[in-house]
This record gives C-alpha cells, structure tokens and sequence, in this order.
C-alpha cells in the first residue's frame, strides 16, 4: 500500500502543485531521497535507478558487509574491518555532483559513528521539519 500512497502522494504534490500535509510533500520540492540494500541479498555491491514516478533526486544503494584489510588512519597498520560499498545515484537535472557531496558527507557520518551522529553537525542538510514554510 505504500508504493501507490507514494506515487500518488508525489504526483499530486509535484505534477499538480499541491502540498500533501499529512506525507510533509510540498509543492515546491523536487523530490526525495532513497535508501535501497542490496547486501541483504548477498550482493556486495549494486547500481540503482532513479525511479521517475517518484520525482527522487537521489538514491544510495547498499552492498553487504564484507571483513577488508585496510590502513588504520591513526596507527598506519593493517587490520581487518567490516566495509560495505555504497552506491549513489543522483539526477544531474538539479544540479552537478558538488551538490551531493554534503548529503554524502552526512550519510557517511551516520553509518561510520551511528551512536555519535548529530545532525547538527551537517547544517547544509537541515530536517523538513527546521525547514522554515515561506
């Protein structure tokens, strides 16, 4: 049911110009943000597509994660830790990569420290909610 609610709610708020209150779509938003894992299905990494129905801007696609050797960044030595590739896919018709990076950035900072996260800490990215309606 939340596939059509989605579309619908989009279309309305997009192609037709209304604000849909109870989903937070307004009508002057170009779309949204999608989160997409493909690990769970064993794939160590994959490439989504934007989907157009739902006017999204983005979409980060999520492989499993797998144990890597990499440098630590403090000690300089090989160890072993649990990496996951992540994949974006982002719609040039809003803007080029440099607008990206600060939602990368902040993706980044969540799922490298979930505990610590602060959102404060990626004002360029404020919540629908800090948003101020015009």
């Amino acid at each position: 049911m939340l596939q059509p609610i989605a579309f619908i709610g989009t279309y309305i708020s997009i192609a037709i110009g209304i604000n849909v209150k109870p989903l937070h779509l307004k009508n002057d938003a170009f779309g949204h943000v999608f989160l997409t894992n493909v690990g769970s299905l064993g794939f160590d990494q994959g490439f989504a597509p934007l989907c157009p129905p739902t006017h999204s801007i983005g979409l980060f696609c999520c492989g499993a994660i797998v144990k890597k050797p990499i440098v630590d960044k403090i000690t300089g030595e090989i160890v072993v830790a649990d990496m996951m590739n992540v994949t974006m896919t982002g719609d040039h018709r809003i803007g080029d990569a440099a607008i990206f990076i600060k939602m990368v950035n902040c993706f980044v900072g969540y799922v490298e420290d979930p505990e610590n996260f602060n959102p404060k800490d990626y004002p360029e990215n404020p919540h629908w909610s800090e948003k101020k309606d015009d």
